[in-house]
């Protein structure tokens, strides 16, 4: 800001009575749209509320802080944001810190029925005061709840200001969470990263259910990555110390990792055994959010196995659920996953719809792991429909974010699937380059199918082109 336009904005508020330059400095503590019940709530030393209301009458005709909005929720506007500013900065720091804290208390006070609504707020002000342990508590609720509202930079924001100011016991939970933040909007080399960080400290603080949780995630990274018997290693060693401990929740969550990591690789019976162990767990715990995956896991299962009627009663069970928790991340899977269905049934328009859904929902909350996923599917749905151009740009969409991601196996799929997509179109350099590649994947993960599709898409290749 200019220095003469700060001089100008500081000298008018100096022409001010004593109480109105005070009630402006605390006002721009609270904001620039201030309620004129919070001013008096805040800092009572500025008089009764009728007085509080003369001054506010005497600054909105000044246009300084005009009329917001009239009784019974009486609230007035800085009309100029650098005013504002220029008020908030006149104020000691130390002073600063104090409104920010008088304002917290009486937030949780005037609002205790309604806290959930204020909680950014409430981070915001204690950020600022000096009070350490309410800083604590509500940067965490906030991370919490930016990360359970998918809000994820938001959410990555305030668990790493957060961690600055805990002690090492409590950081390593802290982590975890802001791990699974970084895995969803896959930033997947920082959360392995920071996985690391968080084994080693619980190592050093001997805190073995931090460790087991630890290497939960680490595995769950690995699966994702196509990296299977690392996987499995960190799984085997948490489920282990989680039986230790007697900790449930911990093995359920092992169980149906290790889940995902059968189905994976094409043993489907396993994978159904491990998906339904976790499942009686969770209805042991009540746990609805776990019990809706498990079941559209279970319907994966099925599906694979060509159980179709069975895949379609567990998607819709556990879309149902999803949409009574009102979860959009979850209502993406589990639409993507219909979608998926109904391509393989035939139905291509019904597939269409539900993957564009799926896709809209993805995007929102920020998965590009599960966007890939449904951006590939729609891919397919396109070339079934001989929208080939289309199919490309779905195709080619999915490869740039599997290939950010690190996940090969994705990548194999993707390249399976544009080597038919070029078949289709008989352009015969295109499905060699994609032939070449998927049989180098198919050689380093350890997929059951990769090979068996690399041999299928060979031999349809040379009905289609000489390769």
């Amino acid at each position: 800001m200019p220095t003469s336009l700060h001089s100008l904005i500081l000298s008018r508020i100096d022409r001010l009575s004593e109480s109105q330059k005070s009630m402006v400095k605390v006002a721009s503590v609270i904001g620039r749209l201030f309620r004129a019940a919070w001013l008096w709530g805040v800092y009572p030393e500025l008089g009764e509320p009728n007085r509080i209301k003369a001054d506010l009458d005497v600054l909105s005709r000044l246009d300084l802080t005009p009329l917001d909005t009239p009784e019974p929720e009486l609230s007035y506007l800085f009309k100029h944001v650098i005013t504002q500013e220029v008020a908030y900065e006149s104020l000691p720091y130390a002073t600063r810190a104090i409104l920010h804290d008088q304002l917290g208390w009486f937030i949780e006070r005037a609002y205790s029925d309604s806290i959930e609504q204020f909680i950014d707020l409430l981070a915001f002000h204690f950020e600022r005061s000096h009070n350490e342990a309410k800083k604590r508590e509500y940067l965490r609720k906030a991370g919490e709840m930016a990360q359970a509202n998918y809000a994820n930079e938001a959410a990555i924001s305030y668990y790493e200001r957060l961690l600055s100011l805990l002690s090492e016991p409590e950081q390593v939970t802290v982590m975890l969470k802001l791990s699974e933040v970084l895995q969803l909007v896959g930033q997947w080399s920082e959360a392995g990263d920071l996985l690391q960080r968080s084994l080693l400290l619980a190592e050093q603080l001997g805190d073995q259910s931090a460790k087991a949780w630890c290497q939960t995630q680490t595995g769950e990274l690995f699966r994702k990555q196509g990296l299977y018997a690392e996987a499995t290693a960190w799984f085997e060693r948490a489920k282990a110390r989680f039986e230790e401990l007697g900790n449930q929740e911990g093995v359920a969550q092992v169980l149906h990792f290790n889940g995902h990591l059968a189905d994976g690789q094409g043993d489907y019976e396993a994978a159904r055994a491990l998906y339904e162990a976790s499942l009686v767990i969770r209805r042991e715990l009540g746990d609805k959010t776990r019990i809706a995956s498990l079941l559209s896991n279970l319907g994966l299962v099925a599906h694979h196995q060509g159980d179709f009627e069975s895949a379609r009663r567990l998607y819709e069970e556990s879309l149902d659920l999803r949409y009574e928790l009102k979860d959009k991340w979850a209502i993406g899977v589990s639409l993507n996953n219909l979608g998926y269905l109904n391509f393989d049934l035939g139905d291509y328009e019904a597939a269409g719809t539900q993957l564009e859904v799926a896709i809209g929902l993805q995007r929102e909350v920020g998965d590009r792991l599960m966007m890939a996923i449904a951006l590939n599917n729609l891919g397919n749905v396109a070339r079934a429909q001989h929208n080939y151009a289309e199919a490309r740009r779905l195709y080619e969409e999915s490869l740039t974010i599997n290939k950010e991601l690190g996940d090969r196996e994705g990548i194999a799929y993707l390249l399976q699937d544009i080597g038919g997509l070029a078949a289709c179109k008989a352009n015969p350099s295109v499905p060699c380059v994609c032939l070449a590649q998927l049989k180098n994947c198919a050689s380093r993960l350890e997929h059951p199918f990769l090979q068996p599709n690399w041999l299928a898409l060979k031999k349809h290749l040379k009905q289609r082109v000489k390769i």
